[in-house]
Protein backbone atom coordinates (compact mmCIF):
# COMPACT_ATOMS: atom_id res chain seq x y z
CA UNK A 1 0.00 0.00 0.00
CA UNK A 2 1.22 3.49 -0.88
CA UNK A 3 2.35 5.42 2.22
CA UNK A 4 0.58 8.63 1.21
CA UNK A 5 -2.99 7.27 0.97
CA UNK A 6 -5.08 9.07 3.60
CA UNK A 7 -6.77 7.05 6.32
CA UNK A 8 -10.31 6.07 5.40
CA UNK A 9 -9.73 5.75 1.65
CA UNK A 10 -11.04 2.37 0.54
CA UNK A 11 -9.17 0.19 -1.96
CA UNK A 12 -10.15 1.24 -5.47
CA UNK A 13 -11.28 4.69 -4.33
CA UNK A 14 -9.75 7.83 -5.77
CA UNK A 15 -8.30 10.83 -3.99
CA UNK A 16 -6.22 13.90 -4.84
CA UNK A 17 -2.96 14.75 -3.15
CA UNK A 18 -2.14 18.45 -3.00
CA UNK A 19 1.10 19.79 -1.63
CA UNK A 20 2.65 23.21 -1.23
CA UNK A 21 6.36 23.75 -1.77
CA UNK A 22 8.50 26.53 -0.40
CA UNK A 23 10.62 26.35 -3.55
CA UNK A 24 9.96 29.10 -6.04
CA UNK A 25 10.19 29.39 -9.76
CA UNK A 26 10.34 32.53 -11.80
CA UNK A 27 6.93 33.04 -13.48
CA UNK A 28 8.30 33.94 -16.89
CA UNK A 29 6.85 31.28 -19.18
CA UNK A 30 3.46 31.00 -20.85
CA UNK A 31 3.96 27.22 -21.20
CA UNK A 32 2.12 25.45 -18.36
CA UNK A 33 4.20 22.30 -19.01
CA UNK A 34 7.26 24.15 -17.63
CA UNK A 35 5.47 24.58 -14.29
CA UNK A 36 4.13 21.01 -14.32
CA UNK A 37 7.71 19.73 -14.67
CA UNK A 38 8.82 21.96 -11.79
CA UNK A 39 6.03 20.59 -9.57
CA UNK A 40 6.76 16.99 -10.58
CA UNK A 41 10.44 17.38 -9.73
CA UNK A 42 9.60 18.95 -6.36
CA UNK A 43 7.13 16.14 -5.58
CA UNK A 44 9.70 13.44 -6.36
CA UNK A 45 12.39 15.24 -4.34
CA UNK A 46 10.11 15.80 -1.36
CA UNK A 47 9.07 12.30 -0.29
CA UNK A 48 10.55 8.87 -0.87
CA UNK A 49 7.06 7.40 -1.48
CA UNK A 50 6.74 9.50 -4.63
CA UNK A 51 8.64 7.80 -7.41
CA UNK A 52 9.01 8.64 -11.08
CA UNK A 53 5.95 6.53 -11.88
CA UNK A 54 3.55 8.60 -9.79
CA UNK A 55 5.61 11.79 -9.46
CA UNK A 56 5.09 12.51 -13.14
CA UNK A 57 1.32 12.65 -12.57
CA UNK A 58 1.45 15.84 -10.48
CA UNK A 59 0.20 19.06 -12.10
CA UNK A 60 0.61 22.67 -11.05
CA UNK A 61 -2.36 24.47 -9.55
CA UNK A 62 -1.86 27.77 -11.33
CA UNK A 63 -2.14 29.68 -14.53
CA UNK A 64 0.00 31.62 -16.99
CA UNK A 65 -0.32 35.06 -18.52
CA UNK A 66 -1.00 33.54 -21.94
CA UNK A 67 -4.41 34.46 -23.23
CA UNK A 68 -6.33 32.87 -26.04
CA UNK A 69 -7.71 35.34 -28.58
CA UNK A 70 -11.43 35.98 -28.29
CA UNK A 71 -13.44 34.86 -31.29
Amino acid sequence: MWKLIPAGVSPGSRFRLLFVTLARRRPDSSDIAIYNTFVQNRAKAGHTAISDSCGNLFKVVGSTEAREPLN
